[in-house]
């Protein structure tokens, strides 16, 4: 695309907000690496970006070895390692609400002082925008920022400056959504989210699960929570001006779940009251959240004079950072080697592909070649016949499809892939897929299929 009014229109089709595509195109544009290599390229860097707002995200009461800590937390965790992997929003949302917590943190800190900090605000409100414009999560998160910052106003100027800031990006973010839905193909009153108690649940479930994943990053956070309490229960008795600095710190911590707390409520009602939209992405989006409340975490056990606790802190995160770089087993679709293997397959560059697809709206009839095509070389002549995964066995038997396995049998078709990706049919094992090809692939009686799992 040429322009970035061309960028806008073409994502305005999808559900998602330009911002990323927009920040995706910019970076390929200025760069002769091929699209693949540079969209992929980009999130990487924005993860490690992302690190880095982390670590200054926190004001100058939390120290170094805090900020480093949460940072080697999040570098280790899989939720941060596999989203800089992925051509997708994330790993910008990651750098964006980075940046958003620690303005926010900023604000706070001069509205419990009876300051009014309209420069900060202003920077909240931008940056918070720029969020909602790359994901529309992001307006949950910048709804419950807002509405903690209210608790800390000291005086009505300062309520009324915190509302003007929080109302300008919910109009914003609203005027661009008007406009946006109008061109969305996707019908967003039927998709997969629900509203039932068991699916919200669920989600919650696998988001939490995504930011505190395996058994070291468990340990982590666990050795933490106990050196925490046993930091408060030692410190209870002290005279208020020596715990004056811990309970500095405290205070960052209940604004942060405040936040996270108000986000995940926010989506609930705004599920049962507009349309569903809560799922294990919100918490993806709100990691950032979790690691910087990590950092003040790390703050007050690193002075709670527990002499043992950097030392087994150190151990459990080499552990997760071992797990993380000896992961072997690719969790994506391998579009790239599938469609090498077509590629390489005799008379399958020019050839008629039957593939497995799915039934939405928002695909149309020239998407496959988007999809299963984007790794094959260019071909104009090329043609697909899709095969929709939730109705498979019925469009297997109909016409089209026989007379291409025929024409393979008797050798009049080249190619001998005669249905591509058949794992997303949903069986459980190859034999599975197999058995389910052998008995609804059509064939004449004279030719005997035999049907083979690449």
């Amino acid at each position: 695309m040429a322009t970035p009014l061309a960028v806008v229109l073409r994502s305005s089709e999808d559900v998602h907000p330009p911002g990323y595509y927009l920040a995706v195109w910019a970076a390929a544009q200025s760069t002769s690496l091929d699209f693949v290599t540079a969209s992929r390229g980009f999130s990487a860097l924005l993860a490690v970006l992302a690190l880095l707002f982390i670590i200054i995200a926190p004001p100058r009461s939390v120290g170094w070895s805090a900020r480093l800590g949460a940072a080697a937390f999040a570098a280790s965790s899989a939720i941060w390692f596999e989203y800089s992997q992925q051509a997708r929003s994330y790993a910008l949302c990651f750098v964006l609400v980075a940046a958003l917590i620690g303005i926010a943190l900023r604000c706070r800190d001069r509205l419990r002082l009876s300051e009014l900090p309209i420069r900060w605000l202003t920077i909240l409100a931008f940056v918070a925008l720029l969020t909602c414009l790359s994901h529309y999560y992001a307006l949950l998160l910048a709804g419950a920022v807002f509405s903690m910052l209210l608790v800390y106003c000291q005086n009505w100027r300062a309520v009324f400056a915190v509302c003007s800031a929080g109302i300008s990006v919910l109009i914003g973010t609203l005027t661009y959504l008007g406009w946006h839905v109008s061109r969305m193909v996707a019908d967003i009153g039927d998709t997969w989210f629900s509203s039932d108690f068991a699916f919200v649940a669920n989600q919650l479930q696998d988001g939490l699960s995504l930011v505190v994943e395996g058994i070291w990053s468990t340990l982590f956070v666990g050795f933490v929570v106990v050196a925490l309490i046993s930091v408060t229960m030692r410190r209870r008795h002290l005279p208020p001006d020596e715990n004056l600095e811990f309970q500095e710190h405290w205070g960052p911590v209940t604004f942060l779940a405040g936040v996270f707390g108000l986000t995940i409520v926010f989506s609930v009602l705004t599920t049962l009251a507009v349309t569903p939209n809560l799922s294990f992405r919100l918490l993806v989006l709100m990691a950032p959240v979790c690691w910087i409340a990590l950092a003040y975490g790390l703050e007050v056990v690193l002075r709670g004079q527990l002499p043992w606790a950097a030392t087994l802190l150190s151990v459990i995160l080499v552990g997760a950072s071992s797990v993380v770089l000896n992961r072997g087993v690719d969790d994506q679709q391998n579009w790239r080697q599938s469609a090498q293997t077509v590629a390489a397959t005799p008379g399958c560059l020019s050839a008629t592909l039957p593939v497995m697809w799915w039934e939405q709206p928002y695909f149309g009839a020239d998407d496959p070649e988007y999809f299963y095509g984007f790794y094959l070389p260019s071909n104009p002549g090329r043609d697909w016949i899709t095969v929709p995964r939730d109705d498979a066995a019925a469009t297997l038997s109909d016409i089209a499809i026989g007379d291409l396995v025929n024409d393979t049998a008797r050798g009049a078709r080249q190619c001998s892939i005669v249905l591509w990706s058949v794992h997303l049919h949903g069986t459980t094992s190859s034999k599975m897929m197999q058995e389910h090809l052998q008995s609804h692939l059509p064939a004449n009686s004279d030719h005997k299929i035999e049907v083979e799992i690449l």
